[in-house]
């Protein structure tokens, strides 16, 4: 499958890719550089938005703007110029940051933190009044989720650690409450180094599984069984998401573009690629949580 390469930024660790529908243009973030990109397919260009501190996830708010979660468990609202918290920190997380994040269908948030020495990582979801709670423990390195066209399940990836094993996690989901249970194993790698990153779901209810250190993102089944690959020249895959007016549009992001060149990593390293594999996405859905007063 061919693919483009649409911005050539070498970004050390770019991620979080994300379409917006109304504005037709992909975001995503270099996290360790602490920026934020936007990328606009009608004209070919791509810019610089955001510059600050990390940034681990973010998603589109209704009310216009991005939700950033980052740095210490902060949660902020960042309108283009400025950034407003609505959590300025979580002592449980002082020393770690927010990784991936999705807004589900009613507008909830859910938000995957990084492990730290003696502490794994969790999931929390962040509800429409602003309260935060965990939703999932003993999680080794949260990453990429995402619901299922039905939205019945959500499927959540747990690139591992030390102790943990990595895998993709399947869940029961409730729309009606944000709650979600029955957890799984959707998908287990048969090798080491192996690491499911971000993913994606596509209108057929395929999941699209970014694999870190192996170049490629790999299209799964419902029921488990591997369909295809997408393989790009970075092998840091990160994440991915559909976009494009038809939503066919597969973007993908990469890391480790301090050592392009480097045959560890690739010859484009930390770029954003573009492939068309044939079928549509899903829409992103907005944060409609609580702001807080101007």
């Amino acid at each position: 499958m061919d693919y483009e390469i649409v911005a050539d930024r070498p970004c050390l660790l770019g991620e979080g890719p994300l379409w917006n529908g109304g504005e037709q243009k992909l975001f995503w973030s270099d996290i360790f550089d602490g920026k934020l990109y936007e990328f606009d397919p009608a004209t070919g260009e791509h810019r610089q938005i955001y510059s600050g501190e990390q940034v681990g996830g973010f998603t589109f708010h209704a009310a216009g703007g991005f939700l950033l979660f980052g740095e210490r468990g902060s949660i902020r609202h960042f309108d283009g110029a400025t950034a407003r918290d609505l959590i300025s920190e979580l002592p449980a997380e002082r020393l770690t940051r927010f990784n991936d994040v999705i807004a589900d269908p009613m507008g909830r948030v859910f938000a995957g933190t990084i492990p730290v020495p003696g502490q794994p990582a969790r999931l929390y979801r962040l509800d429409l009044d602003g309260s935060l709670r965990v939703v999932a423990n003993d999680v080794g390195l949260s990453n990429g989720i995402a619901f299922s066209p039905d939205e019945t399940k959500l499927y959540y990836s747990d690139s591992g650690s030390a102790i943990i094993p990595a895998c993709i996690y399947v869940f029961d989901y409730d729309r009606a409450t944000g709650e979600i249970s029955n957890r799984q194993v959707f998908h287990a790698p048969d090798a080491s180094g192996d690491i499911p990153d971000g993913l994606t779901v596509d209108a057929e209810g395929y999941i699209w599984s970014a694999r870190h250190c192996q170049g490629c993102v790999i299209r799964f089944a419902p029921d488990g069984r591997e369909d295809y690959r997408v393989e790009v020249p970075a092998s840091l895959v990160t994440s991915c998401t559909f976009g494009g007016d038809d939503l066919r549009d597969l973007y993908i992001t990469s890391a480790g573009g301090q050592h392009r060149g480097e045959p560890a990593y690739g010859d484009w390293a930390g770029a954003l690629f573009r492939v068309r594999p044939g079928v549509e996405g899903l829409p992103e859905r907005p944060a409609r949580v609580e702001l807080p007063p101007e």
